[in-house]
C-alpha cells in the first residue's frame, strides 16, 4: 500500500472539519461507498451531498481531531482517532474508528465509519452487519487468544493476555477506560458474568505492532443477539501481550 492511501483516510475526517468537499472528493473512488454510523450506505451519486451536510454538522459541533493510531496493509488501512465535539456547551471526546478498502490507484473505494452513538444520544443504536463472516481468518497471537477466551467466557484467560499496564477502552471513550490488573479485571467480570461474547470475524488488518479485528456481535452471554457491527484495535506490547484494547462499536447486549 502506497503511503498516500494510509494518508486519505487519516484526512478524512479533518477535510470534513475543514469543509473541503473537493479535496474529500479527490481521495474517493467515483463509485466509493460510505458506510455511516448516523447516515447508514451513502453511496457514490450523493457524497458530495453528504460530504458537505456533514461539514455543516460537524461545524455547529466545533470537531477537532486527535490522532491516534493507524493500522495498514495491502489493501486495507484502519484510522483510530479521537472527534472532540462540543454538544449543548458540553465538550463530547468521541473515540472514531475508520475502515478504508482500496480502489485503483489507492483511492479509497469504501469507507467503513465506526462509533458508539452513546456520547451523542444517550441511547445505543443497533446496527446490522456491514459485512459477511470470513471463517478462512487466523488471528495471529495475542488477539487470538484473547478472542478464543472472550468466546468462552474465561477471564483469567483473558486477563493473562494483557501486559501489567495494558489499557482497555470501551465504545464510549471518556471515563469507560480500564487500567491496571483491577481494573480491568473489574471490565471483564461484569461483560462476561453471564458467558462469553461470540463475534463473527469479518476482517483483519495487521501489521505486527497492532491488529484491527471488524467483526459482528451475536451473542453476549446467555443472550443471542441480532448481528451488530464493530470493530476492534488491539496494540501489542509484545508478541506476546497486549498493551491496548480500543474497541468502537455500539453492541446493545440487551437487544433482540
Amino acid at each position: 500500500m502506497k503511503p498516500e492511501a494510509g494518508q486519505a483516510l487519516e484526512r478524512y475526517l479533518p477535510l470534513l472539519i475543514d469543509g473541503d468537499t473537493p479535496a474529500s472528493m479527490a481521495d474517493l473512488s467515483p463509485d466509493a461507498l460510505i458506510c455511516d454510523p448516523l447516515a447508514g450506505f451513502i453511496p457514490g451519486p450523493i457524497l458530495y451531498s453528504f460530504l458537505a451536510a456533514r461539514h455543516m454538522w460537524l461545524s455547529a459541533r466545533e470537531a477537532r481531531v486527535e490522532a491516534v493510531r493507524t493500522v495498514a496493509n495491502p489493501g486495507r488501512v484502519v484510522v483510530e482517532q479521537v472527534l472532540h465535539l462540543v454538544v449543548g456547551g458540553k465538550p463530547i471526546p468521541l473515540p472514531i474508528a475508520l475502515v478504508g478498502d482500496l480502489g485503483d490507484g489507492d483511492r479509497l473505494a469504501q469507507v467503513r465509519v465506526y462509533h458508539s452513538t452513546y456520547p451523542l444520544t444517550g441511547r445505543h443504536a443497533l446496527r446490522g452487519p456491514l459485512l459477511v463472516p470470513d471463517e478462512a481468518i487466523q488471528l495471529a497471537p495475542p488477539v487470538r487468544g484473547y478472542h478464543d477466551a472472550l468466546g468462552q467466557g474465561q477471564i483469567e484467560r483473558i486477563l493473562a493476555t494483557f501486559a501489567e499496564d495494558a489499557v482497555v477502552r470501551e465504545p464510549s471513550g471518556g471515563p469507560h477506560v480500564h487500567v491496571g490488573p483491577d481494573g480491568r479485571r473489574a471490565f471483564y467480570a461484569k461483560i462476561l458474568a453471564t458467558g462469553g461474547i461470540e463475534l463473527q470475524h469479518c476482517t483483519v488488518t495487521d501489521d505486527g505492532a497492532a491488529c484491527a479485528l471488524e467483526y459482528n456481535c451475536v451473542r453476549w452471554g446467555d443472550r443471542i443477539l441480532p448481528a451488530q457491527s464493530g470493530v476492534a484495535v488491539y496494540e501489542r506490547a509484545t508478541p506476546a501481550a497486549l498493551r491496548a484494547a480500543r474497541i468502537y462499536d455500539d453492541v446493545d447486549a440487551t437487544a433482540g
